[in-house]
């Protein structure tokens, strides 16, 4: 049973589950005061703060980063649906956002599209939040949205019942059994009180890396929520670096590669109270995550040139719909006419020669038809924002091969 593995000092945060004689609960206890002061922890945090200040440095001085900020939340939220369990891809997503229909897409497609919105959302919210916002508020109503409203998992509102980890079985067979309902909403205000606001007295002699890393491990030993714990955990990850007026984090492709690392350093710090792996794998996925975000843009920065020189050689003028299309396509490689129509301010046929001009110039090429509505498709932009970086094509070869589905959470 999971709660033999709770060293002496966490026992007391064990609380017996009403109507279970044999099974104990965890109350989250409170995050450390430190970091552990071990030489690899202390090198890691070196590496993500240095990776995080060339990704701010780079977003002041690059346009082209800022220009695909929302395909890259769109990517973000795709990933995170996929450690879930999500069949749909960025290709999905892109398709669906153009057409507005489902109609061949996998039926998941819609929730990826509501975790984009909800990221997107939460993103301006931490810009005007900053640090000593009220959190809790913010990650309620990105829950309510996320879930679409659904009440039978109470959208937008703590979970009141228990829910218990495991891949089937009793709660008596659970990996982890997280808090009772009723210390759900004090263990929220002590993880936005001691770690989100970071206010004076509390963390703010923490690197912000730790303080990532301890939000979103406390937040998932809590799972203040009945489903959707995961995607609006790892958002903290993207919002908290943006109210410190960094760019935003998007980790979860690297996560999903990791997986089965990423859960037994969640399972870690769960159960022992030992942080330390999952401050070392965070750490390393920030360093990638901020090398493969300014790879992307350099690439989509340097495609767009070369559409821009290709269609420039053509005599289009500069101001034309045409010479404009490819500043939008960056953002957007999978558009409809109305799209284009609505983002440029013209005319739906004058998007349709937009489009066909970029079609003979080999820019884009014409996508099957969705329902009633043609999608055009910039094919080497989809092609750059699926592939893989190195090292998460590195990490799935060496990462161990994780045979079971993610471990649900049950009522």
């Amino acid at each position: 049973m999971w709660w033999h593995g709770v060293p002496d000092e966490r026992r007391y945060f064990l609380r017996q589950v009403e109507g279970h004689t044999r099974a104990f609960a965890l109350v989250a206890p409170p995050v450390p005061d430190y970091v552990p002061p071990t030489p690899e922890v202390q090198r890691a945090l070196i590496d993500a703060h240095e990776a995080l200040g060339a990704l701010r440095g780079v977003a002041a001085h690059f346009p082209g980063l800022a220009a695909i900020d929302t395909v890259l939340a769109q990517r973000e939220a795709v990933a995170s649906s996929q450690i879930k369990g999500a069949r749909s891809t960025l290709r999905d997503l892109l398709t669906y956002e153009a057409t507005g229909g489902a109609q061949g897409l996998p039926a998941d497609v819609e929730g990826a599209k509501r975790c984009a919105e909800v990221l997107t959302h939460g993103l301006g919210a931490a810009a005007q939040t900053r640090q000593d916002g009220e959190w809790l508020r913010l990650i309620n109503r990105l829950h309510a949205v996320l879930m679409g409203g659904d009440q039978g998992m109470s959208a937008g509102a703590y979970r009141r019942h228990q829910v218990w980890i495991g891949q089937g079985g009793g709660i008596e067979q659970a990996t982890f059994v997280p808090a009772p309902p009723e210390w759900v909403a004090p263990c929220m205000a002590e993880l936005e009180r001691r770690t989100l606001k970071n206010g004076p007295g509390q963390h703010a002699a923490l690197p912000l890396v730790a303080q990532l890393a301890f939000a979103h491990g406390q937040f998932q030993t809590i799972r203040p929520f009945h489903d959707g714990n995961g995607r609006v955990g790892r958002m903290l990850l993207s919002l908290l670096p943006v109210a410190h007026g960094y760019p935003p984090l998007y980790l979860s492709s690297d996560l999903r590669a990791a997986k089965a690392e990423y859960y037994s350093a969640l399972a870690c710090l769960q159960v022992r109270g030992d942080w330390a792996p999952w401050l070392v794998l965070l750490c390393e996925a920030i360093v990638r995550a901020c090398e493969d975000t300014i790879s992307v843009a350099t690439d989509l920065n340097a495609l767009v040139s070369k559409w821009e020189a290709e269609l420039s050689g053509r005599q289009y003028r500069s101001d034309s719909a045409t010479a404009r299309l490819p500043r939008l396509l960056v953002g957007r490689p999978i558009v409809s006419v109305r799209q284009v129509a609505e983002n440029l301010s013209i005319s739906k046929q004058a998007a349709n020669v937009a489009l066909g001009n970029l079609v003979d110039a080999g820019i884009l090429s014409r996508g099957a038809p969705q329902g009633q509505r043609q999608v055009f498709q910039a094919s080497d932009a989809v092609q750059r924002l699926e592939r893989p970086s190195d090292s998460a094509r590195l990490f799935r070869s060496e990462a161990p091969r994780d045979s079971a589905s993610e471990a649900t959470p049950q009522p």
